[in-house]
């Protein structure tokens, strides 16, 4: 754990034993290191703990950079961290402690050369933390209760399996947040009791080491680490409950398994990246098939926090004026309009009748997906056409196995399968845009950003969006003998000013717009022309 790592502190780390250091210096004699998103900006929050030291940088599937930056430079706190954290203190069996630090740190007094009196007043500490424990556990359930009740009221519902609640001034002035504070404050209270009580054993043991206790270094820098532990989730909570700091973004989010979760992201991530990563090293280059919007980067090197950069700015490199054609159906209602999932329902079932499947369908909401999962699969499957939906059919390898292994079968998705999809040859002939990928204007961290700017849809939504249109473009065509159609079901790509946006952001195609019946034989007669 990131929080519980103390480097060169670390007695593992010093005899050889920690195989985090032990791989860090056999990079260190490599002339090229590869690694994740997660892992490089992880290392940089983590002030280079890992990663060896590198002048220059390639970073791929830049467009991610933001994202990726904004989990690693956040937090998520939930009451299964408080516990795990108390239970690697102690965990009781029963009536009695049967494990954790207090437990090891009673264990090992008992095997070092320690005068009898001393051990006593020592082992007395430590039955006073494990005390404070229980009673801390007991305080952790307060507050989450009271964070569950407050979400009960106040719980902005909407489609999605994790909901989130933005914590606003406004939304810590109303009265119920009252609970919510009172109980955070008990529960920090009892936490810096324990934190108190560990420093006074921490420093009640520091003038024995020459008491021969059984791995004694160690164990003074496990307390340490604790300690730090303590302070840092109790200063994180703190934000969210009472000190937002003015440029991070603070919210609630809901989950069945791990209930209320509070998260926090910085505003923006460009200043963190500019001065931990960009400033730092002789070069860096970011490389992505989905970095500019429109023809520009003007998008991305704004979210990154980028200026004098040297651009370039490659073509495609397929032929997809002659082998894609995108079909925009006229007269479907817009989303949100009276009959437009009818409508797509309706198209999408002439359409897979047509091609026999071969069709990639992507949705930005689960609630649309499950719709058109259940009005398509009774009629697909009686005529011997597969149809997979992502969660409700099983997990995205699975699904994506029986899709690449059945000739005739069509693969509902959100979320992670707008990129990321590689299929290549005709069992991918068909990919279905339900509707524009638009992020939900009450997210949290999107809310919060657009707040900064002063046309918000414009300079932020909209390239937003189209960078997500085009990465979901891009799972059609995957090599050069590939043939297909990108099918537009949301009338605001042709009928709103923005609309042209998204086209443009694409590789040149045919594009193709008629009624909704057309459809299928225009498509047919396209996969065939190959």
């Amino acid at each position: 754990q990131e929080e519980s790592c103390l480097a060169a502190r670390c007695v593992y780390q010093q005899r050889g034993e920690c195989f985090i250091f032990r791989a860090r210096r056999e990079a260190q004699a490599a002339h090229l290191v590869v690694i994740n998103h997660a892992l490089l900006l992880s290392d940089l929050a983590a002030s280079s703990r890992v990663v060896p030291d590198y002048e220059y940088l390639i970073i791929d599937e830049a467009h991610h950079l933001e994202e990726e930056a904004t989990q690693q430079f956040g937090f998520q706190i939930g009451a299964h961290h408080l516990l795990d954290y108390l239970n690697r203190l102690s965990q009781r069996a029963g009536e009695e402690p049967h494990g954790g630090l207090i437990f090891d740190i009673r264990k090992r007094l008992r095997g070092g050369a320690v005068a009898a009196s001393r051990r006593r007043d020592l082992e007395k500490l430590a039955e006073g933390i494990q005390s404070r424990i229980d009673g801390a556990r007991v305080q952790v359930a307060h507050f989450f209760d009271a964070l569950s009740r407050f979400w009960e009221a106040y719980s902005p519902g909407g489609d999605g399996y994790e909901p989130r609640l933005r914590l606003t001034g406004a939304v810590r002035a109303e009265p119920a947040w009252a609970d919510v504070a009172l109980s955070w404050e008990n529960l920090s209270l009892a936490l810096r009791d324990i934190e108190a009580t560990l420093g006074q054993l921490h420093v009640a043991l520091e003038g024995l080491s020459h008491a021969r206790i059984p791995d004694y270094d160690n164990l003074m820098v496990e307390l340490a680490s604790w300690l730090h532990s303590n302070s840092e989730l109790r200063r994180q909570i703190g934000s969210a409950i009472f000190h937002p700091e003015a440029d991070r973004i603070y919210w609630g989010s809901l989950s069945a398994r791990s209930g209320v979760t509070l998260c926090s992201a910085p505003l923006e991530v460009g200043r963190i990246l500019q001065e931990l990563l960009f400033s730092e090293k002789n070069g860096v280059i970011l490389t992505s098939a989905t970095l500019s919007t429109e023809g520009t980067f003007e998008y991305i090197k704004e979210r990154l926090g980028l200026g004098g950069v040297r651009e370039l700015l490659l073509g495609a490199p397929f032929d997809y004026l002659n082998s894609t054609m995108i079909y925009i159906p006229q007269g479907i209602p817009e989303p949100g309009k009276p009959g437009y999932q009818e409508a797509v329902e309706q198209a999408l079932l002439d359409l897979l009748r047509a091609t026999q499947g071969r069709a990639l369908v992507l949705f930005t909401s689960h609630a649309a997906l499950r719709a058109t999962h259940a009005a398509l699969k009774g009629p697909l499957e009686e005529e011997g056409i597969l149809v997979l939906g992502q969660v409700v059919d099983g997990a995205p390898k699975q699904l994506m196995t029986a899709f690449r292994t059945n000739p005739k079968a069509v693969l509902l998705g959100t979320s992670s399968f707008w990129e990321g999809v590689d299929v290549v040859g005709g069992a991918l002939s068909v990919l279905v845009i339900a509707r524009l990928p638009f992020s939900v204007p009450t997210d949290p961290v999107f809310a919060a950003r657009s707040e900064m700017f002063d046309d918000a849809f414009n300079q932020y939504a909209l390239p937003q969006a189209a960078l997500r249109f085009k990465q979901g473009f891009g799972r059609l065509i995957r090599s050069r003998q590939d043939r297909g159609v990108m099918i537009i079901l949301d009338q605001r790509v042709r009928t709103k000013q923005y609309g042209s946006a998204f086209i443009e952001s694409l590789p040149l195609c045919t594009v193709k717009s008629g009624p909704p019946r057309h459809m299928p034989q225009e498509v047919v007669s396209w996969l065939e022309r190959g």
